[in-house]
């Protein structure tokens, strides 16, 4: 009887630390550092397996990406991180294949308009 006693008051304050981490106001699926609607704004780069060093993976950007801006995004559903330091831009009539290559403990990159990523110049910027 007391290991069910102790089992239900640790489930009650999991529950209650998880209820206590969401922040009122803050949407369920806003990404920090990102604005509102940059999920209809990215598109998924393709993995194409490991890179020319230990660790890294290469990424290959589609060419069908429309001319602009891009920052590089870690995205887990409408959570996303951004890829600090990684960033590039798609010249009109550009044909080179652009390849990214990042370290491996990232997964399902994809790029995002800049104009949608509201975090400072400064803090997304490696030193």
């Amino acid at each position: 009887m007391l290991h069910r006693t102790a089992f239900l008051a640790a489930s009650l304050a999991l529950a209650l630390c998880g209820c206590a981490a969401n922040r009122p106001g803050t949407a369920a699926s806003s990404a920090p550092g990102l604005a509102a609607g940059w999920q209809d704004h990215s598109r998924p780069l393709i993995n194409r397996g490991a890179g020319p060093h230990p660790g890294t993976t290469v990424w290959y950007v589609p060419g069908v990406l429309p001319r602009g801006s891009y920052e590089v995004i870690s995205r887990d559903g409408d959570n996303a991180r951004l890829v600090e330091g990684h960033a590039f831009t798609v010249e009109v009539g550009s044909s080179a294949e652009m390849l990214l290559i990042l370290p491996m403990s990232y997964s399902r990159i994809e790029a995002v308009d800049v104009r949608y990523v509201v975090a400072p110049a400064s803090a997304r910027r490696a030193p």
